[in-house]
């Protein structure tokens, strides 16, 4: 049964994520399904933006509005300790007593009341590329190695898709800058003529 269940939320993440072009909005899906899956009280997804060394939050499920906004101005240095330890262990860090886990002694995490938490590493071809944090507040959270399996299949899946965002910004900005060197050319021509 346990497997059966994995196999379902596995199939489900790969649905949403091939079923829509707007990236916040399957990943938004994305942590729902793992939140409600895990028995979860919210959950959310920090990923690199564009070029940058910082994690930006992209979506979450059941976060409270005024944390949202506060989730959304907190950005993650690849420096932090936090971030360093998700890039060099081969997992995620979890506790089902969190507040007493000093792996866990964050700003961001001290934004979140939780009595539980994991920070599963979205792990790109190279190097970390973002997290996926699950947070139960109401009561803790016993993890099993079978959940612990799973966020790794979803994260992975969600590398793919931060993989497929990335290739599509670069095309983007390949296409505009393709524009404004022929515009740019067709005035230079004008401008001869």
């Amino acid at each position: 049964a346990q497997r059966l269940r994995q196999t379902e939320t596995l199939l489900a993440v790969t649905k949403i994520l091939a079923s829509t072009l707007d990236f916040t909005e399957a990943v938004r899906q994305t942590t729902r399904e793992m939140a409600r899956t895990l028995g979860a009280d919210m959950g959310g997804v920090w990923c690199l933006a564009g070029g940058s060394e910082q994690l930006g939050f992209v979506a979450g499920y059941h976060v409270p509005p005024d944390l949202r906004s506060s989730m959304a101005e907190t950005s993650v240095a690849m420096t932090d300790d936090v971030i360093k330890r998700l890039r060099r262990i081969d997992g995620p860090i979890y506790a089902t007593n969190s507040q007493a886990d000093h792996r866990l002694n964050h700003p961001l995490t001290q934004l979140i009341p939780h009595k539980s938490l994991v920070l599963q590493p979205i792990q790109g071809v190279d190097d970390l590329v973002g997290f996926l944090a699950l947070a139960w507040a109401g009561e803790r959270h016993v993890f099993t190695s079978e959940e612990i399996s799973l966020l790794a299949g979803t994260a992975h899946q969600l590398a793919v898709a931060v993989q497929l965002r990335r290739t599509q910004e670069q095309v983007s900005r390949q296409e505009r800058l393709n524009a404004l060197g022929q515009m740019a050319s067709g005035i230079a021509h004008d401008f001869n003529n």
